[in-house]
């Protein structure tokens, strides 16, 4: 912060000389948007995780097979929740 910033008593000053911050809903609602999105992304991600080792033991497939399938279905839920 410059000292163009600041009035003669040393208190933060907007550009309009406005001492009050006003609070951003628009930033609050991408910051809450973001947040929700990538916990849900997390949580999808864990449980494909835990659920690739019983796909593999059932299926009876190779490891690469198995990679292939999590990509696959990463690029489709992507694209679902994209929508």
């Amino acid at each position: 912060m410059s000292l163009e910033d600041k009035n003669p008593e040393g208190h933060q000053c907007m550009e309009n000389g406005d001492k009050r911050r006003e609070f951003n809903k628009y930033a609050f609602a991408s910051v809450l948007a973001a947040t929700t999105v990538s916990a849900i992304f997390g949580y999808v991600v864990g449980a494909m995780t835990g659920a690739l080792i019983f796909i593999k033991e059932d299926l009876k497939i190779s490891d690469l097979q198995v990679q292939l399938l999590a990509g696959i279905e990463q690029e489709s839920l992507t694209r679902a929740l994209s929508c």
